[in-house]
């Protein structure tokens, strides 16, 4: 009787572990298209976080100055851009270091997408953003850069004789042109340079926005 009773609890447990595992199993290969997109992103994400941090290092430091600044000064420090499309108010952004469409430098041209951007062209938005993966090189406009602090970035606008205040968090840094700012950790994390010469007042001012460039990077 014993006996009988042991075969039927040890049966019992197997079909219990059997069952189990038909369900773990059926979970499994359920899930396995969305693990399979989701592992398919990363390594697109590690892949093209490789691919910025061998761009940012084959430029080495990048530092440009605000007057006189042209596409064709751009071209020639970070070659061709890596990445173009449309941007607010028919203008064109394009980027250079680029992690997909996330991109270490990025500039905006009053030129509707899709036309020839003239290679004598000031852009009215440069921004520069602190790459995800360790950098061996600064990137810096009118000598301040990218991981430095606020009072870095305050105190060299003012060496050059700039610094008046524009807003809660924009200065003047060189004729014409305003710097704004975004910290993350006590780290400047992106420099946002507007030509205010070209935009002036108008609503073009949108242009350089943080939400509006936020979101034509990606």
């Amino acid at each position: 009787m014993l006996k009988r009773i042991l075969i039927d609890v040890v049966v019992t447990l197997a079909v219990i572990a059997l069952l189990s595992g038909s369900v773990v199993g059926y979970f499994w290969l359920r899930d396995a298209p969305e693990r399979a997109k989701r592992r398919k992103e990363a390594e697109e994400l590690v892949a093209g976080l490789v691919a910025q941090k061998k761009a940012l290092d084959t430029l080495g430091d990048v530092d440009f100055d605000t007057a006189g600044l042209t596409l064709a000064q751009l071209n020639q420090k970070l070659n061709e851009p890596t990445l173009g499309k449309s941007g607010a108010r028919d203008s064109t952004v394009v980027g250079w270091a680029c992690a997909e469409r996330s991109c270490a430098i990025i500039a905006s041209f009053m030129t509707p997408f899709g036309q020839e951007i003239p290679t004598d062209s000031a852009p009215v938005v440069v921004v520069m953003m602190k790459p995800i993966a360790s950098a061996t090189h600064t990137l810096s406009i009118d000598g301040v850069h990218v991981g430095s602090t606020a009072e870095d970035v305050e105190r060299g606008c003012k060496g050059r004789g700039y610094g008046a205040a524009l807003a809660r968090d924009k200065i003047t840094c060189d004729d014409g042109w305003g710097v704004r700012w975004a910290e993350l950790d006590g780290q400047v994390g992106v420099l946002i340079f507007s030509n205010d010469k070209v935009l002036g007042k108008s609503e073009l001012h949108e242009i350089s926005s943080s939400k509006t460039l936020e979101r034509d990077v990606r």
